[in-house]
């Protein structure tokens, strides 16, 4: 309960002191004489005498109840203030030492044994027994005793003594001064020389003295200030100097004995070390678990980011795009100009690019849109077919155009530059649809059926099927499509756009280049655009892809560009156009001769055989011959004998009785030859009846009727029932055979016949004498047999009665040559039409057709004449020629051109029937000829000899290996012959194991081969088994899957022929071709070669065969021994067959048994008969399995047929095809080359160290077009277009799409519309126009819908940025293969404020498997564990805030908020960590699945669409970017979370102040730094305002507000920044006066404010270090604390927490080991506490204060904590003083009532209401007092118990303050807020004393006024202590309020707390009651005076 004070020491020094009572203020306690208990007792006369006896406590001698003397001093006393320092030094000493102790104990001892006399001596001085005497009394005792002599101790050093002794009550002394008095007495007997001597050798000083009593004490332990305790209580004892010596002896004594230590420890010191401790202790360990989980934490983000790499692709990113150009970008051109470059330099970093592969063979043959007038040659270049390749054409088509049959070429390489072979294709794609190939190569014999060319010609149906229903015009006429042509090894497929199939078609064979070809594009009519050729076969998806995308997205993806074919122009046309007009000109000439010589010719024919002129023949009333038929002898009614010709003029009927009716028994024959001059023909001959009144209506008129030519030849009866027909047969003469249909030329054979008897079929038509073939319909009867006239219920029906039918019947005729009423009439020659009355047999038809004489030759039949001839009747005669000289292919030559020359010449005609066409072969006559054939090949090919035996080529259902091991194991077994050529092996060779070794089966067949029986048997015939392997080309392999048909059909009519044309290659002296035909056991039943000779090639032989002889021969059975049964021969020489020659061969065998051969025009045959015969062939593929061609030649496809073809059907075919046979060149390069040359590439290797694994993206956001803001702007804009019209479009110009657009469009709002063909779509959160980079920036056009639902139209890339353009985006996706780092770069072109800002972002996804994923796993686990330690360590500190939330919140606000922090960043961090070991985890995966699904789109894949594609790529794209963005926050929150952990860190280095600076710091700086922040803004805000505006127009980094304060701030962090004063450049003088204010202002003030406030903050922080002294630094504390604790675990001391509570609890200055061990702090004993204070007691400063100059400041900082305790337990009064005056005093301070011994502070019936003990001398008022004395003494004990409430809290809340020294100022601030408040309480105060000094009770009033003066004196002392406090606290800004002073004047002010000086002078106001002002009392300053100047 004792008070701190500060005490002036003599040296000048201060020491803070403790005693029970505040002392008095300067000059009160000058002397005994000045105290009013001395006045009383000068009044009463009796300064000594003894008083009566008053109630007294036995304080027992204690040094610690010393109390203020307050009675009267004996005279003789030298020292008047001894008991003044008594009482506030008795417990002086820091520390007792041994041998002190030990001295004490001596005298202590010795004192004992003089208790029985001591009780003697003051049993004498005091006879009543009461234990109390006087001073004097107790003087004299002394004197009287017999303890000291004289000698010993003068009288006047006894009264120097008596100062010691301690006075009660009126100079009272108790029994136990006497004890006290010998002690000292003692040990001055035995230590006061010593002393003595001691202290005159040193010199009698403070510092001698301070020697002495630590000499005394035995240790260092003692403090100045007890040096100055002593001299001070010696100074007050004596005044001589030899009475001074011994009072500063006896001083010593009292010291040695009586001022005992403060507890041993300073209480205070110690709570404060401990907590230091406590909170070091905790603080470090979490320092340590902060430090350790932030480094994990951080360790975690490195592995996690892979910082290092990321940098480095940043860096090689920046570089290669040259990023930093993206902000110079100043217009959309300069945005083009630099996204062209990004493309170009992504192809860097792609690795299929064409930087990587070169010599790619995509062609970009027409880029730009273009109109033809003509077809424009391209320069030569090589077209790489392949296995197949794509055209791609943007196609339109010019109004009025008419495409020919085969289509507008779009694409074409022409045979020839000129001429016929101009015409001819060896690539053509046409529009419509359609392709010709092949003309250099022709697989058929026969012109197309649509362009009539000797080429392949495949056309689609086209428009499509659904586009033909809404209209069948082209659609290319109103807007442009792509059209797609895709070839493979089998197929052409046509496709529209977006892969809409037109159709798909099978190819006869392969396409193939040509040599020489002449590349042409585009065509009359045509508007092309992007025509291209790619060397590989599309997909539709392809297709599709390339219709939306502009080209492929692989190529889009990897940048590969095509490469562009120019077109010849000049001089370059010009010589290519001379080149092909040379290679042509030989075919010129010719072509030119035979016209002249043909034309000559017909006009020579034209006099000699003028044409014949045919007059319609017309007879109304036509009555038939009757007679016997000749040939039959049979009755006859013939209509005509001799030719009779019929047309629509032509009028010829009969009446309906002249000719046989049909009867239910016989039926009747129609005969008629006719020869057709129509195609559409009409009826041969009707019956009908006419209508009941005459007329003819039609069809219903007629019976029965014949209808021929015109497509069918129809025989129809009505039927007997109603409504039915009764027969009918129809025959289709359109499905028979070319040869065999009616064209005029001959007289055909047409027979009809009715016969009711056969009622299954009753018809018969025959045609030629043919009466079945397959093109007939036959309506069977179903019991309604056929009926003439009279009983066809049809025509009976019509009449009413009978009369009218007879009539009618009577009227019935035969229309001839027509139909009623009289159409479709039939044109042509009518000749021997006869009618019979019977039905004939099919013998007589078949002798009638034959026999039937020709009535103008009746020596010859017709059919002999001018009848149709079989097949193998037709033959031309080799040996013909005119007078001309002209043969029959000169005829055939001018008959195909156009010419009548053959119709002219008889001869020609006669002789020349094939190659005049000049008779029809007869109704199924062909039927030799109209075989089952298969093709061997269906192109030509080239052949290259690959060794002796020439190229062998195999079915393709075999292989060369099994037919060698068939042929080697069928060999036959000939020694002698194998002998005679030398053979090494012979025999059968089983060699089927190595099928699939090809060099085991070469090695086992070896030389083995097939021989024919004999010993000389002749070579080559049979070629060895293994060639078949080595010669073998696959190449030429065939399809074999007709060939068993085709066999079967041979067996079935056991013949065969082969046809093919050739060319040799080289040679002009051989013959030619040599082949080998193999079945399948290897057995050559077929060979072409010289008579009788072979030839191989080199090396075995020369390669040119000699003979001059054709040969084809046979081989016979294996019974003979397979010889050589005949050969047809014919002659070649002297004509060899020479290069460039064509020459066509058919050879066979006939069922007959002949061997044929037909070379061009001569031919040969032999009976293959003899020598035993032919062997059978076999009926399935293995008829033919091998062929082997000698020589170099060229053959084309090779037909087998299961018949050998007529002479003259060999003739035509070398007729029709001997001219496109000449124009083949071959395929150039052959097609084995083709197929099987790979083109080599240039690879490169990759040089990145990324790669860009997805095609670079562009997205657009735009503007919507509107009109501009201001009305002028649109008139300039429209001046300006009105006058490009008028200049630049005008005549001859033309402007298409020219429009204001094109100069300039304002915006208005975001478009949505389509733009480029696209539609905007959401990506990445924003409304965007998605692209392909490449496709704006590598193709110039694009083809797509300006509107939608519009027609196509060609846009040009370039527009693709135009003034409506708001943003542009550039996105590119890489990959780090190395590191596992997936990369977005972004490159952003956005318009602000009217100009193009650029800037680009670079952000990662960074993958972890493998070692770093268990790197970051193993950082994981450390981290949790950390965690975990530092959750448990956070759960303690949470307990401790737990336990004291209700007792001390105060205390523990700062700890709930680190627990909150701590707790806080622990949950977030480990979210934190989680998030990212699970981002960790799925990177791998994530990366896989974009990166990879990315690479995988597979952009060139053929499976997925064009919007698969792209829609898979956004969605990857935006799914990789949602990854990246959320990886970067995550990185982001990472960053946040680290900085807060370590910035948590260091605010655990508040655990020790030394470390605590920048924590510190900031505290003391926050207040500042938040008004510097606030006008530092306030001013960069005021100065950006105006350089924007001033500024903003011509500086972009002044545009806006928030740059121009960034633009500040750097210019802050690096003066002068962006903003120097002098560029160099003119600068405006108020940019320079701008600038130079800006830097003033923010450099030299607001940077140096910054400096000084962090400074002054430092040096505060600083200071408050120095004055904790128990603290030492860093290093010692943590060495003290592991000792500490190591320590306090092995002695098991108590926790420090339970101690510092036990220590708060107490009113113990200071403590020892007896006070540890018994006031419950936890020691179990004395020496386990003394463990304890034995471990404390090592630290001075916590014995002792530290003495060292300037320590005023510190001692004041002490007493500062002192005061400040005083001030808040006075905060807390005063708060409730107010709140009982706030409420109107409606509830007055009483006492509590329980039993009134309390006052309570607050309502007393709460819990927490603050009860405060009532003195003992204050009595409870009675009830029956007035107001005024019950008030006062009420009011009297509350105001005691509110100072006894701010004492006992003082206690508890100084030790709370101790702990937080920083918040000293801060509350000592908090001060002036209340300082209203306090002189509130003054004046309540004030109204107290004036009620006091109204009271009756002079006691009660005595005792109030006292208590007053002592708490005016504590405020006095409080005002002295604060004083250096308050200095410190003026250093800094502090705010004085203004109040009303006491007085009531207003406008005062009263500082917080008043210098001396300020008291002494303050103004004394007068105060009264009644008006009367008191200004002393008795004649001392007034109370009231006193109180107003404090």
């Amino acid at each position: 309960g004792g008070v701190y004070s500060l005490l002036p020491a003599a040296s000048g020094e201060r020491c803070l002191m403790r005693h029970g009572r505040a002392p008095r203020g300067e000059g009160d306690a000058a002397s005994p004489g000045t105290s009013p208990r001395f006045q009383r007792d000068q009044q009463r006369g009796s300064v000594s005498g003894k008083q009566p006896s008053t109630p007294r406590s036995n304080n027992g001698g204690s040094p610690n109840s010393v109390e203020i003397l307050e009675g009267a001093w004996p005279m003789a006393l030298v020292g008047s203030c001894t008991q003044q320092v008594l009482s506030r030094g008795a417990d002086v000493s820091v520390a007792v030492g041994m041998k002190r102790k030990e001295l004490a104990a001596k005298v202590f001892e010795h004192v004992r044994g003089l208790e029985g006399e001591l009780s003697n001596i003051w049993n004498s001085a005091d006879p009543d027994h009461n234990g109390i005497i006087d001073l004097s009394e107790f003087r004299e005792a002394l004197l009287n005793s017999n303890l000291f002599s004289s000698d010993d101790f003068s009288g006047e050093e006894v009264n120097i003594m008596l100062n010691f002794v301690t006075h009660k009550g009126w100079g009272e002394v108790q029994e136990p001064e006497l004890a006290k008095f010998c002690a000292i007495m003692t040990l001055l007997r035995m230590e006061k020389d010593r002393w003595e001597d001691w202290i005159m050798q040193r010199g009698q000083s403070q510092d001698t003295v301070h020697k002495l009593l630590k000499e005394l004490n035995g240790h260092e332990r003692v403090a100045l200030c007890e040096a100055d305790w002593v001299v001070e209580l010696m100074s007050s004892c004596g005044a001589s100097l030899e009475n001074q010596s011994f009072a500063l002896c006896a001083s010593i004594a009292y010291w040695t004995l009586y001022s005992t230590s403060r507890g041993g420890l300073l209480r205070e010191k110690l709570i404060m070390r401990l907590e230091l401790e406590q909170s070091f202790g905790i603080g470090c360990v979490r320092f340590v678990l902060l430090l350790l989980l932030f480094g994990l934490f951080a360790n975690g983000l490195h592995r996690n980011s892979k910082a290092g790499p990321c940098r480095g692709i940043y860096d090689n990113l920046v570089a290669l795009y040259s990023l930093d150009e993206v902000e110079k970008a100043n217009s959309w051109n300069d945005v083009r100009s630099y996204l062209v470059r990004f493309s170009e330099a992504s192809s860097a970093l792609a690795p299929l690019s064409q930087r990587y592969f070169n010599d790619g063979q995509e062609l970009d043959l027409l880029v730009q849109q273009q109109t033809f007038d003509s077809s424009v040659t391209l320069s030569d270049s090589s077209l790489w077919l392949g296995t197949g390749f794509t055209l791609q054409v943007w196609l339109l088509l010019e109004n009025g155009t008419v495409p020919p049959a085969g289509g507008l070429p779009i694409f074409r390489r022409a045979l020839a530059a000129a001429g016929k072979s101009a015409d001819l294709s060896c690539i053509s794609w046409n529009f419509p649809p359609s392709f010709s190939y092949g003309a250099h190569d022709y697989g058929s014999r026969t012109p197309n059926n649509i362009t009539r060319r000797m080429e392949e010609h495949i056309a689609a149906r086209y428009p499509v099927e659904e586009e033909r229903r809404v209209n069948s015009d082209f659609r290319e006429y109103e807007s442009m499509r792509m059209h797609t042509l895709v070839i493979n090894a089998t197929k052409a497929t046509f496709y529209i756009n977006e892969a809409t199939l037109i159709g798909t078609f099978d190819l006869p064979r392969p396409v193939t280049d040509c040599a020489g070809g002449v590349t042409q594009v585009g065509a009359p009519g045509l508007t092309l655009a992007a025509l291209a050729f790619i060397p590989k076969v599309l997909t539709p998806r392809e297709v599709a892809e390339t219709f939306q995308q502009g080209t492929l997205l692989s190529n889009t993806g990897y940048s590969i560009k095509y490469q562009k074919v120019p077109m010849l122009a000049g001089f370059d046309l010009v010589n290519s156009m001379g080149e092909m007009d040379r290679i042509t000109s030989k075919d010129d000439k010719k072509e030119a001769s035979f016209e002249v010589q043909a034309a000559a010719a017909l006009s020579a024919l034209a006099v000699t055989n003028p044409l014949p002129t045919l007059v319609p023949y017309s007879n109304d009333s036509l009555v038939p011959t009757k007679g016997v038929d000749p040939t039959l002898n049979f009755n006859s009614w013939t209509l005509f004998d001799r030719p009779v010709y019929t047309s629509k003029l032509s009028n010829i009927m009969m009446d309906g009785d002249v000719l046989p009716k049909m009867i239910a028994t016989s039926g009747f024959s129609i005969s008629a030859w006719l020869k057709f001059r129509a195609a559409d023909n009409g009826f041969l001959l009707a019956r009908a009846v006419p209508m009941a009144d005459g007329t003819w209506s039609g069809t219903s008129d007629m019976c029965w009727h014949i209808y021929v030519g015109g497509g069918t030849t129809t025989f129809e009866f009505k039927s007997s029932n109603s409504g039915v027909v009764g027969a009918k047969i129809l025959i289709d003469d359109t499905a028979s055979p070319a040869d065999e249909s009616f064209q005029g030329k001959s007289f055909r054979h047409f027979f009809f016949q009715v016969d009711p008897t056969a009622s299954g079929n009753p018809l018969t038509v025959c045609i030629d004498g043919v009466c079945d073939d397959p093109y007939r319909t036959i309506t069977p009867t179903s019991g309604w047999t056929p009926a003439d006239c009279e009983t066809v219920a049809d025509i009976n029906s019509r009449f009413p009665d009978e009369t009218s039918k007879n009539v009618a019947f009577d009227r019935a005729k035969f229309w001839v040559a027509q139909r009623p009423p009289g159409q479709w009439w039939y044109t042509g020659l009518i000749k021997n039409f006869k009618v019979y009355d019977k039905a004939l047999s099919r013998a007589e038809i078949k002798t009638l057709f034959e026999n039937d004489p020709d009535p103008e030759d009746p020596s010859k039949t017709l059919k002999e004449t001018q009848g149709c001839k079989s097949s193998s009747e037709l033959r031309d005669d080799a040996a013909f020629a005119d007078e001309f000289g002209h043969d029959c292919y000169w005829y055939y030559q001018s008959r195909i051109a156009g010419l009548s020359n053959c119709d002219r010449s008889p001869s020609a005609q006669a002789r020349c029937p094939v190659a005049c066409l000049s008779v029809e072969q007869c109704w199924q006559s062909s039927g030799n000829d109209v075989a089952v054939s298969a093709s061997i090949w269906n192109q030509q090919h080239e052949f290259r000899s690959q060794g002796p035996w020439g190229t062998t080529c195999v079915a393709k259902s075999t292989t060369a290996e099994k037919e060698a091991i068939k042929c080697g194991l069928n060999a036959p077994l000939n020694p002698e012959g194998c002998a005679h050529l030398g053979m090494k092996k012979c025999g059968p060779q089983d060699c089927s194991k190595f099928e699939n070794d090809t060099a085991g089966l070469l090695e086992c067949l070896g030389d083995v081969a097939w021989l024919s029986k004999g010993a000389t048997p002749s070579p080559h015939r049979f070629m060895p088994c293994a060639e078949i392997v080595r010669t073998n080309e696959p190449t030429c392999a065939w399809d074999d899957s007709e060939l068993d048909t085709v066999a079967a059909a041979i067996a079935e009519t056991t013949e065969w022929s082969f046809q093919f044309w050739f060319e040799t290659i080289y040679s002009t002296s051989c013959l030619h071709p040599q082949l080998r035909f193999l079945d399948g056991d290897g057995f050559t039943f077929s060979y072409l070669a010289g008579w009788l000779e072979v030839v191989v090639d080199p090396p075995s032989g020369t390669g040119c065969n000699k003979n001059t002889w054709l040969s084809h021969a046979l081989h016979g059975t294996k019974a003979n021994g397979y010889p050589q049964v005949s050969e047809a021969d014919v002659p070649v020489a002297p004509n060899f067959p020479k290069p460039g020659e064509k020459h066509l061969v058919v050879m066979g065998r006939t069922a007959d048994g002949l061997v044929t051969l037909q070379y061009d025009a001569d031919s040969d045959t032999d009976n293959a008969k003899q020598n035993g015969g032919l062997p059978p062939t076999k009926a399935d593929r293995n008829f033919l399995r091998v062929i082997n061609i000698l020589g170099d030649v060229r053959l084309s496809s090779m037909v087998l047929k299961n018949r050998v073809p007529t002479s003259g059907a060999i003739s035509m075919t070398r007729y029709s095809e001997l001219a496109s046979m000449q124009q083949r060149r071959g395929a150039e390069p052959t097609l084995k080359d083709q197929v099987e040359r790979k083109l080599a590439r240039v690879v490169n290797t990759f040089t990145e160290r990324t790669l860009m694994v997805a095609p670079p993206v562009l997205m657009q956001s735009r503007w919507r077009a509107s009109d501009c803001p201001w009305q002028f702007s649109d008139r300039v804009i429209q001046t300006f277009y009105d006058m490009g019209v008028a200049r630049q479009c005008n005549e001859p110009y033309t402007c298409k799409d020219y429009s204001a657009a094109n100069i300039f469009q304002c915006a208005a709002g975001a478009d949505t519309s389509l733009f480029f063909g696209m539609s905007s779509e959401e990506i990445m959160g924003r409304q965007v126009y998605f692209e392909f980079l490449t496709t704006i920036t590598d193709f110039p056009i694009v083809v797509r819908r300006k509107v939608a639902g519009g027609p196509l139209e060609v846009m040009r890339t370039e527009d693709f940025l135009d003034t409506l353009t708001e943003y542009v985006e550039a996105v590119g996706i890489y990959y780090s293969a190395e590191f596992g780092i997936a990369t977005r770069l972004q490159i952003v072109f956005q318009v602000v404020d009217g100009s193009i800002e650029g800037s680009y972002d670079i952000s990662h996804l960074v993958t972890l498997t493998g070692d770093d994923l268990f790197e970051f796993i193993v950082t994981g686990v450390s981290f949790f564990v950390v965690q975990g330690l530092l959750l448990l360590d956070n759960f303690k500190l949470a307990q401790v805030v737990w336990k004291s939330w209700r007792t001390d919140l105060g205390s523990i606000k700062y700890d709930i908020g680190i627990v909150l922090l701590d707790f806080s960043l622990q949950l977030l961090s480990v979210v934190y960590f989680v998030i990212a070991y699970t981002s960790a985890e799925d990177s791998g995966p994530l990366a896989e699945k974009y990166i990879g699904n990315l690479q995988n789109v597979d952009w060139s894949s053929p499976f997925v669409t064009f919007d698969e594609k792209k829609t898979s790529f956004k969605m990857m794209l935006e799914a990789l970017s949602i990854s990246i963005t959320q990886a970067m926050n995550i990185n982001g929150i990472g960053m946040a979370i680290a900085l807060l952990m370590f910035l948590r860190v260091i605010m655990a280095t508040d655990a020790h102040p030394r470390i605590a600076l920048i924590t510190s710091t900031l505290t003391q700086a926050g207040s500042d730094m938040v008004h510097f922040f606030l006008l530092f803004g306030l001013v960069l805000w005021g100065f950006a305002i105006v350089g924007s505006w001033r500024f903003g127009n011509t500086r972009s980094d002044m545009k806006d507000v928030i740059t121009a304060m960034k633009t500040q701030i750097d210019a802050i962090l690096g003066p002068p920044g962006a903003l120097p004063v002098f560029t160099g450049g003119g600068e405006d003088l108020a940019y320079i006066f701008f600038v130079v204010v800006l830097h003033f202002v923010n450099f030299f003030f607001l940077v140096n404010f910054f400096l000084a406030i962090v400074v002054d903050a430092f040096t505060k922080t600083v200071r408050s270090l120095e004055l904790n002294d128990t603290e030492m630094d860093i290093v010692s504390d943590t060495i003290e604390q592991i000792y500490m604790t190591a320590k306090s675990w092995c002695l098991w001391w108590p926790p420090s927490k339970k101690v510092v509570r036990e220590l708060k609890r107490t009113d113990r200055r200071y403590l020892n080991a007896e006070d540890l061990a018994s006031e419950g702090y936890g020691f179990s004993s004395l020496e386990h506490a003394k463990t304890f204070f034995d471990h404390y007691t090592r630290h001075d400063f916590i014995l002792q204060e530290l003495e060292k100059p300037g320590g005023d400041d510190r001692v004041a900082a002490d007493e500062f904590v002192v005061l400040q305790t005083k001030v808040k337990a006075m905060s807390r009064m005063l708060e409730n003083i107010g709140h009982h005056q706030n409420s109107g005093c409606s509830r007055p301070l009483s006492r509590a009532a329980t039993g009134g011994t309390h006052f309570a502070l607050a309502d007393a019936d709460k819990e927490d209401a603050v009860r405060i003990p009532v003195p003992a001398n204050v009595a409870p008022a009675p009830a029956s007092q007035g107001p005024g004395d019950g008030a006062i003494a009420e009011q009297l004990a509350q105001m005691r118990a509110e100072v006894q409430e701010a004492r006992l809290e003082a206690a508890v809340d100084r030790e709370i303050i101790s702990k937080d020294r920083e918040t000293l100022l801060q509350m000592a601030q908090a001060l002036n807020k209340d300082r209203e408040q306090c002189m509130q309480l003054m004046e309540v105060a004030t109204r107290l004393l004036h009620a006091t000094q109204a009271a009756q009770s002079a006691a009660t009033m005595h005792d109030v006024q006292a208590s007053l003066e002592r708490h005016i004196n504590e405020a006095a002392s409080m005002r002295k202590a604060m004083e250096p406090i308050h200095a410190t606290v003026r250093s800094a800004p502090s705010t004085q309020a203004e109040h009303r002073g006491v007085d009531g004047a207003e406008g005062s002010t009263v500082p917080l707390v008043a210098s001396p000086r300020q008291s002494a002078a303050a103004p004394v106001a007068s105060q009264a009651t009644g008006g009367s002002t008191s200004t002393s009392v008795n004649g001392k300053p007034s109370f009231m005076a006193k109180l107003k100047g404090h």
